[in-house]
């Protein structure tokens, strides 16, 4: 019996240049930033708003990493038929 397509292999494969893009434009952004002068006039409302956002960021980034992670399984799945996940068992059939 032949193995299917690994899904996960070509999305990982497929995904890597424009993560690796992704990480390269983070870090030109992070050089352009004037962190000296950002953290002297940073105040609690606006530190607090920043782990606030990075908190709901992160939440989200996992929370889509988890959906590709268990996408494969998911598809693969069987379908069940209404009748075999019923517990209700009509009168006129037993």
């Amino acid at each position: 019996m032949a193995a299917g397509p690994n899904y996960g292999c070509e999305l990982s494969a497929a995904g890597r240049r424009p993560l690796a893009r992704s990480v390269s434009r983070a870090v030109y952004m992070g050089w352009l930033i004037d962190w000296r002068a950002l953290i002297a006039h940073a105040d609690a409302v606006a530190i607090a708003e920043g782990l606030d956002s990075t908190v709901n960021l992160l939440l989200l980034a996992f929370g889509a990493i988890w959906f590709v992670l268990t996408l494969e399984q998911r598809l693969k799945r069987p379908a069940r038929d209404e009748a075999s996940s019923s517990n209700f068992v009509p009168s006129h059939m037993s």
